[in-house]
């Protein structure tokens, strides 16, 4: 499941912003897990919309977790700002997202029905790259990333019940020995210490 947000900024800031999932096995705790990446593409230059360049040589990609997709879908919801920082071996990564206000405008000024509006957009900036997401992106992100939950955790509820379940059957029964003869038997009770 994949959701790609391309934004070319005539500022030269945008980028290209895909938010993927995969499955993978975890090896240590033997279960499959469904993961999610954000992928930030930072604008190289402005040539008009469909002519701009990336550069995909500074791309930015994080992990995010089930509950930092949580944060980001809170934010989505309320506009109070989420920030995280990802520590990989010596260095790290701020992952930010926030909720700013822009104007859009209804037919032309002058006429009948114009109007201008406050619209909410929001932010992601992965490690000081920055895209912008618009009030219908951020709308389908919160579809994406409501899905995105609700998938992760529901397998994860699965590959628990599997463990559960496979640790339950190796601890089957144990199995009756063997009738011991009559001399034997006897050798046993008397080792007994009461």
């Amino acid at each position: 499941m994949n959701y790609t947000i391309f934004k070319p900024a005539k500022s030269g800031k945008g980028g290209i912003l895909k938010f993927k999932t995969s499955l993978k096995k975890n090896d240590k705790k033997d279960v499959w897990e469904e993961l999610l990446f954000a992928e930030l593409v930072p604008q190289k230059t402005w040539n008009g919309s469909a002519n701009s360049t990336y550069d995909p040589a500074n791309k930015k990609v994080v992990k995010l977790s089930v509950t930092e997709a949580g944060e980001i879908l809170h934010t989505l919801k309320t506009n109070i700002p989420f920030q995280t920082y990802h520590k990989n071996g010596e260095g790290g990564v701020w992952i930010k997202f926030a909720y700013y206000v822009t104007k859009r405008t209804f037919g032309r000024e002058g006429d009948k029905g114009y109007q201008v509006n406050e619209v909410d957009n929001y932010a992601l900036g992965i490690g000081g790259a920055t895209v912008s997401i618009s009030s219908g992106e951020a709308e389908a992100l919160k579809v994406y990333l409501e899905k995105y939950i609700v998938s992760a955790v529901s397998l994860a509820g699965k590959e628990e019940d599997k463990k559960f379940k496979k640790k339950a059957q190796n601890k089957s029964e144990p199995k009756p020995e063997a009738p011991k003869e009559e001399s034997e038997t006897e050798e046993d009770e008397d080792s007994i210490p009461f």
